[in-house]
């Protein structure tokens, strides 16, 4: 057995990606490559870093007064050495409580799971992403001793803004810097950060304290509108809160309450217990003022915001014979106050349920869904069923047929759209060499009745394609194993648009995995 050399001594890996737009881009002002760069190592039990670079599409690339590329990350860390659980100089995310105070990375909710409605890991994590906007750049360490645990940091890191008198207008947060205006917006301010997290474990249930205060170095100059008075601070703000998560039997008890400087305050509380073997449950409730305001929060939101809402949430999981499944959820919300583009007050109305089942060759799944919003009557009802076939070995068969219907008593009649998908995986040589296809019709007229289609993409790379209007798209993807240490990969996809006015989009993609 080879010795891990990750633990034996140094181990690395370095990740380049480059893809292109076929079509002429005439809005951009930079080049039209993408490229992207991550290299990460090991050594030992103990040490790690990592370098990111990245520059999108359209933006300045090796162009004299401009940077080298567009976004660079980095980072060195310890880890698990004695009371110290994480060291981290460069770039890190933090995770405090379930979310009301500060938490900066990805998180997914949905699928019925329960278990996805409680947040957990680690409070301090390194940071990979070349997301350009959501991490934190200074130092932070995490340490352990015995039942109590200690996190804190300091961070001071440029933000994309738009200034105008040496005041911030708007936070653009998409980090795409390709036209003369997002350019000027690029790093114009910064921000500084400071954070700390201090948690008790007590025999049955964890009492966790958070507190993180943060400010800008330019004045506020929003647009002060209806929705967003409550939610507007200048110079030094910050939140603090009680979190607590307990477990009574086979029952999980959780729940989080903030505060922020203004007194205004934010509650979030739940649940998980199991009804029976096969049968589990989870319940979610929260309640958030109107003016409580966390700029750096995350936790359940039905908004990009966490403020303006009562709301609980309740999923459940049911493990049938055969490995079968069956999941639920249901969602009720209330928004007490204005929101963007909406001027009264609100509620929201969501469920749905799915069945999954699968032998040793076909899997199959349906799930029915539906979303009632108060503001606008609109009712819209989503049916979706898939199945995969493994018709031999090494080859995999997977369709998808999903449909939306659209009806509102403020808009008139009702509005319909509908696609249908089909990939096809296949496995040659001892998984050295993989190839797969698919391709997706979709007629969705309206933005009411607009789909969503997970295609598959590179390493690291998420891709859920919108469906708008009516078209089709395809993609190849190919996946050989040069050597033992290197992998390539390479992707061609389109859509292209039977409605008018709508332009095609094709792309060529290139990824290299190499570990040394």
């Amino acid at each position: 057995k080879q010795p891990d050399r990750r633990v034996s001594g140094f181990h690395s890996e370095l990740y380049m990606k480059s893809y292109r737009r076929l079509e002429r881009d005439t809005v951009s002002c930079g080049s039209p490559y993408y490229l992207q760069l991550k290299y990460k190592f090991d050594y030992g039990r103990y040490i790690e870093g990592g370098i990111v670079l990245e520059n999108d599409a359209g933006e300045y690339l090796f162009t004299p007064g401009a940077p080298i590329m567009d976004h660079f990350s980095f980072h060195v860390a310890v880890k698990d050495y004695g009371r110290l659980k994480t060291l981290v100089v460069g770039d890190f995310s933090a995770r405090f409580g379930q979310g009301l105070v500060l938490w900066n990375s990805f998180s997914l909710y949905g699928g019925g799971n329960p278990m996805s409605l409680f947040r957990r890991g680690s409070r301090i994590v390194p940071y990979m992403s070349s997301e350009e906007n959501n991490f934190y750049r200074g130092i932070a360490a995490a340490f352990s001793f015995g039942r109590v645990e200690l996190s804190g940091f300091c961070s001071y890191n440029r933000l994309d803004a738009k200034v105008v008198s040496d005041k911030y207008t708007s936070l653009p947060s998409g980090g795409l810097h390709n036209t003369p205006s997002s350019i000027a917006s690029r790093k114009k301010m910064h921000e500084g950060v400071a954070g700390l997290n201090l948690s008790y474990l007590f025999n049955r249930f964890k009492l966790e304290f958070s507190w993180a205060t943060y400010a800008y170095d330019k004045k506020n100059g929003k647009k002060l509108r209806d929705d967003n008075r409550y939610r507007m601070y200048d110079g030094l703000w910050g939140n603090c809160s009680m979190s607590l998560y307990a477990v009574f039997g086979r029952a999980k008890i959780f729940g989080e309450a903030a505060v922020d400087y203004g007194g205004s305050c934010a509650l979030l509380f739940g649940t998980l217990f199991p009804l029976s073997d096969r049968w589990d449950m989870g319940i979610l409730g929260r309640c958030y003022q109107k003016s409580y305001t966390a700029a750096h929060a995350s936790a359940y939101s039905t908004l990009s915001y966490v403020a303006n809402q009562r709301g609980a949430t309740l999923y459940s999981t049911i493990h049938l014979p055969n490995r079968g499944k069956l999941d639920m959820d249901i969602e009720m919300v209330y928004y007490p106050w204005k929101r963007y583009n909406i001027n009264v007050a609100s509620s929201m109305v969501k469920g749905g349920i799915s069945y999954s089942a699968g032998g040793e060759n076909l899997d199959f799944s349906i799930k029915i869904s539906e979303k009632y919003t108060s503001h606008d009557g609109q009712h819209r009802l989503s049916p979706k069923l898939a199945s995969q076939w493994r018709v031999f070995s090494g080859i995999s068969l997977k369709g998808q047929l999903g449909a939306v219907a659209s009806c509102s008593s403020m808009d008139g009649p009702a509005e319909a759209g509908w696609m249908a998908a089909a990939n096809l995986k296949w496995h040659l040589s001892g998984n050295r060499f993989a190839i797969e296809c698919g391709g997706c019709y979709f007629n969705c007229p309206q933005w009411s009745v607009r789909m969503y289609n997970y295609e598959a993409d590179l390493p690291y790379t998420y891709n859920s394609r919108l469906l708008y209007g009516e078209g089709g798209c395809f993609y190849l993807l190919a996946k050989t194993e040069i050597s033992k240490s290197m992998t390539l990969y390479v992707k061609g996809d389109t859509i292209r648009y039977i409605t008018s006015g709508k332009e095609p989009v094709s792309r060529v993609k290139l990824a290299v995995k190499y570990e040394f």
